[in-house]
């Protein structure tokens, strides 16, 4: 079904619920909590452009101050640590607020923000950025993108040839190349790079990450938790079983060195069942966290799996009335039927 007409029915539909009688009969759909996840929070003019592929990580300080204040106003602001316990109580609906990577921004502009509104959260950490790789793919195609007006290359015995003259064609392509690059064991991400770099060297970006000090730092915060998000953040389901105890261990146990405590939460890289499935919560599950969170839009009842709880991503168009929308159930309930 078209987007925007899906839109459109989810605001049609979330609008019929605010009456009274359809408001009861849609309250199942809602669950007993949600869980709302961010990556990057910045003032408009550290912004590079509103036509980046990326820019779907971040959020405006402008907008997140509205929407966290919102998020206070109306509902009941919960730590992860409390969600285990909310899912099986009779108390009013709860949110919890995370974050996903990483990003030195949580700390700058994010971290005053949740302070102002006394709104906790969960920044989960992908630790090999703070030990010395910054590499982000993500970001570095984006570039290679924009300098590029063709790459071609070959995987997985197909082979890719693209034109890029205009913002459009800029944009298809690195959302093809980054759809494949997301679904390659993390051997295979960097062997595709290098061919797209043609001869360049792989660049870092350690000016995004949080260094160890500032993880510190957050984890002195009374509304900030710290979370894992793996050491690499690699798509889990291309793992051994040896290799994907390295990449939790690896990641939790740098996290517990550098912060003197147990870590307790963790959240799977890209989150979808085409990186996390059954296996991996089974094996996050037994290594003793208490919670563990996908990217994968739901909502959240009594009979919800601690170690595949869904979230719903937060974009900067979200106002008020779309965050109710999606928080209410009715954007899962249609992503899943229609």
């Amino acid at each position: 079904m078209n987007i925007l007409v899906k839109d459109t029915i989810i605001e049609l539909f979330y609008w019929l619920g605010n009456l009274s009688l359809t408001r009861k009969l849609m309250n199942p759909c809602r669950g007993q909590a949600a869980i709302v996840t961010y990556h990057r929070v910045l003032p408009s003019h550290k912004i590079k452009t509103s036509n980046s592929p990326n820019r779907g990580l971040i959020v405006t300080t402008e907008r997140f101050d509205q929407q966290v204040r919102y998020l206070s106003e109306k509902y009941h602001m919960i730590p992860m640590d409390e969600l285990p316990n909310q899912l099986t109580s009779s108390s009013d609906f709860a949110v919890a607020v995370t974050f996903d990577d990483g990003y030195k921004d949580n700390l700058t502009y994010a971290l005053p923000i949740l302070k102002k509104y006394n709104v906790p959260a969960t920044i989960y950490i992908t630790t090999r950025f703070q030990e010395g790789d910054c590499r982000m793919w993500w970001y570095e195609l984006e570039e290679l993108c924009d300098s590029h007006t063709s790459i071609t290359f070959t995987a997985k015995g197909k082979n890719y040839d693209f034109s890029m003259h205009d913002r459009i064609q800029k944009k298809r392509c690195f959302r093809k190349i980054h759809n494949l690059l997301q679904s390659l064991p993390e051997n295979e991400q960097e062997t595709l790079m290098d061919i797209i770099r043609q001869g360049r060297k792989p660049k870092h970006y350690e000016n995004y990450c949080l260094t160890w000090d500032e993880i510190r730092q957050l984890d002195g915060e009374p509304l900030i938790t710290i979370g894992a998000h793996t050491h690499s953040h690699v798509n889990m389901k291309k793992l051994s079983i040896d290799e994907l105890k390295k990449e939790i261990l690896k990641g939790n146990l740098l996290l517990e060195e550098h912060l003197g405590h147990s870590i307790d939460h963790f959240a799977y890289p890209y989150g979808t069942l085409n990186e996390a499935g059954s296996r991996e919560y089974s094996f996050v599950a037994a290594k003793g966290f208490k919670t563990a969170v996908t990217n994968m839009c739901n909502s959240m009842k009594n009979d919800s799996q601690n170690f595949c709880l869904p979230r719903y991503s937060v974009l900067e168009r979200d106002d008020s009335f779309k965050l109710d929308i999606k928080l209410s159930g009715w954007n899962a309930f249609w992503k899943y039927q229609l």
